[in-house]
């Protein structure tokens, strides 16, 4: 009596192992093993592997023919993911295959006991397809054996498949938000990036671009309340009695005051939320103390800066440091602030670039954030004349959710950091309409001479977004002369 048994799918192999077959192949087929022991239901068996690797993960499919039926196991690093059963097509594999179907993982044995493979299959679907962004999207639910499987569709290529044990009941229709996936999906996954992270619900988006952010009703305002007191200093520095202020701003409050100049300081130093600084002049710490005087500089947002570093006056300034300084910590550079990013035709020359926070004059705020609470007010241009390009910013500072994209691949939330900190803006590239990542330092350029920044400036209570879109835009197009002029439409 002949068993066709054989390791291998094609029709000449099955052929030659008809004359051949010992009970040495038998045991290698558990169904064609069952017929010689007696059983009553005759099983004709054949079987092929192949493996791969693919992004580091050890792919096994293997095709089983049997009486008829192609049985196609899919296995990811020794974990079984799918088992697909196709009726009457020997010659088919998983591409060949519609209907996703789980077997018990004693399905062999049972068949081989007589049982019909149809009857260990329980299986229902639901389909559900929509249209977002002009991409056909089709969520295909099945519930196998107590397993559900979400298969996700889009354009024809299938991008996820999702398997949840025991829950019988799930279909389609009970997923009330269906994950809208960037083109790009496969491609980043394979280079590491969290899946998680380029995923936004289609109810989301839908949001996003019905529902603008509600209009400020009240100012920023500066805000000291969290402050930590060992975070504070008062350094003080000489220059010749001059100062100055940003041209759009009002002129900064100064309270001139007759008394100790020490007394001045202890008066800084106990209200250092209502004042940034004192100055006084140093000829006068000799003269009686009822002849001294000083002068208390209010906090405002009005740039108040010294003109020069030299002379007979002193200014103590009253510091948040809410970083460690830039010299405590390891820096380390991007490839656009000392190159493309350190010349700008339209200035005399781009000074030393600042750390927010590092107690550098830029952002000395213990609120200090990338994203906080946005509006189209937190975009505040600087010398670069690139108003285009931000007052597309602005507008795309309405709607929610629209800014948090740009840095979907920085952990924002949790930023800046005591580290040097490093950020990924996702912008469009115009020549290739591919998203692509820009990564920029913390560092913001600045003027040579006043020591100012450059480009956009920090909002008033600590929010970073703009300046560091701006810089990796900048730093996209090849440097800041490239964004000076343009159309919002452009920019969008």
């Amino acid at each position: 009596m002949e068993c066709p048994a054989s390791a291998s799918a094609s029709a000449s192999a099955s052929a030659s192992a008809s004359a051949s077959a010992s009970c040495s192949a038998l045991a290698e087929a558990p169904c064609a093993q069952a017929f010689c022991e007696g059983h009553a239901k005759r099983v004709e068996t054949s079987e092929s592997v192949n493996t791969t690797v693919v992004n580091g993960e050890t792919i096994t499919i293997t095709t089983k023919v049997v009486d008829g039926k192609t049985i196609t196991t899919k296995v990811v690093n020794g974990e079984t993911i799918s088992t697909d059963v196709v009726d009457g097509d020997v010659g088919a594999s998983a591409e060949d295959s519609e209907e996703y179907v789980y077997l018990p993982p004693d399905w062999e044995e049972r068949v081989a006991r007589g049982e019909d493979l149809d009857s260990l299959v329980e299986t229902s679907e639901s389909v559900n397809t929509t249209v977002v962004d002009g991409e056909t999207i089709t969520i295909t639910t099945k519930v196998v054996n107590g397993k559900t499987i979400t298969t996700k569709v889009v354009n024809g290529e299938t991008i996820s498949t999702e398997v949840v044990d025991d829950d019988v009941g799930v279909s389609a229709e009970d997923f009330s938000e269906y994950a809208e996936v960037p083109a790009y999906f496969q491609e980043r996954v394979a280079k590491g990036v969290d899946p998680d992270s380029l995923v936004e619900t289609q109810a989301e988006e839908a949001s996003n671009r019905s529902v603008k952010i509600p209009q400020r009703t009240a100012p920023r305002k500066l805000d000291y309340s969290d402050s930590h007191e060992g975070k504070w200093s008062f350094p003080e520095t000489a220059f010749s009695g001059a100062y100055c202020w940003d041209s759009d701003k009002k002129q900064p409050e100064v309270e001139k005051r007759q008394g100790a100049i020490e007394t001045g300081k202890d008066i800084l130093k106990n209200n250092k939320e209502t004042y940034e600084g004192m100055y006084y002049d140093t000829q006068l710490l000799d003269a009686p103390e009822d002849q001294q005087e000083y002068c208390l500089v209010k906090r405002s947002t009005s740039g108040f800066r010294l003109q020069d570093r030299e002379g007979q006056f002193n200014f103590v300034k009253s510091q948040y440091c809410k970083l460690p300084a830039e010299d405590e910590v390891n820096a380390v550079y991007d490839n656009y602030t000392d190159t493309v990013l350190n010349t700008y035709s339209n200035v005399s020359g781009l000074g030393k670039p600042v750390c927010p926070g590092r107690g550098q004059g830029c952002a000395d705020d213990p609120g200090l954030k990338i994203i906080g609470v946005i509006d189209p007010g937190d975009v505040s241009q600087g010398s670069v004349g690139d108003c285009w390009f931000l007052s597309a910013l602005s507008a795309l500072a309405e709607f929610r959710g629209a800014v948090q994209k740009l840095f979907q691949h920085t952990n924002f939330q949790d930023m800046p950091k005591d580290e040097f900190n490093h950020y990924v803006v996702s912008l469009y590239d115009v020549t290739t309409w591919e998203l692509v990542d820009i990564e920029i330092d913390e560092r913001l350029c600045t003027h040579a001479e006043s020591g100012q920044l450059l480009a956009s400036r920090p909002s008033i209570d600590g929010e970073l977004w703009v300046c560091y879109v701006e810089k990796a835009f900048a730093a996209h197009c090849g440097g800041w002369n490239k964004i000076d002029g343009g159309s919002p439409t452009h920019a969008w």
